[in-house]
């Protein structure tokens, strides 16, 4: 998370490890580079236009020093991942693939081993962009008819349909934000 302050701002990544800074333009790029979540960007792309020769190297110095920390990784090609669900969204081959066989886990675009619990190996092959996430959650609730899933609130089983719809939006919604999250939606 990008914090900004009065004079630059801070940076915290998922270990808790922090970058401040005192200058905009690297406070500018690295919010630039979070907003990307799973997907990579170019060091021009964290830049803007208007930045000038002496903040570009204090960026890219910057960029060098995260990259160290291991903040941030470099890499060879970009990833081409969806930062945010589409309205159909799509979930890659491999993943669509590895739940649809029985796997309990895959790689992501980034090469990261994500695992997926039932409810994400049912939804996973669904998500080949002819759906949104609306009919996704249809789908869910027609598989617990069928006794394909099971919903469950507060250790309790849920069989009302009404609940079982909230329910099924509701985790539906976070399943493809998290894919999002992990380099499982192609972009």
């Amino acid at each position: 998370t990008v914090t900004r302050t009065e004079k630059g701002g801070e940076a915290v990544d998922g270990f808790g490890r922090k970058l401040s800074s005192e200058h905009n333009a690297v406070i500018d790029a690295i919010e630039k580079l979070a907003d990307r979540k799973a997907a990579s960007a170019s060091f021009d792309d964290l830049l803007d236009e208007t930045v000038s020769e002496a903040d570009k190297a204090l960026v890219q110095e910057t960029m060098l020093r995260l990259g160290l920390s291991g903040m941030c990784t470099f890499l060879s090609e970009p990833v081409r991942a969806a930062i945010a669900p589409s309205k159909t969204p799509v979930a890659t081959l491999l993943a669509r693939m590895d739940a649809q066989t029985g796997e309990t886990a895959t790689t992501s675009l980034r090469h990261e081993r994500i695992g997926f619990d039932a409810l994400g190996q049912f939804v996973l092959p669904l998500l080949d962009g002819t759906r949104d996430l609306a009919t996704i959650a249809e789908l869910v609730v027609a598989a617990a008819k069928l006794g394909r899933l099971n919903f469950e609130m507060n250790g309790e089983s849920v069989t009302d349909p009404v609940q079982q719809r909230v329910i099924a939006d509701q985790q539906v919604e976070a399943i493809v934000q998290n894919l999002a999250r992990t380099a499982l939606l192609q972009a």
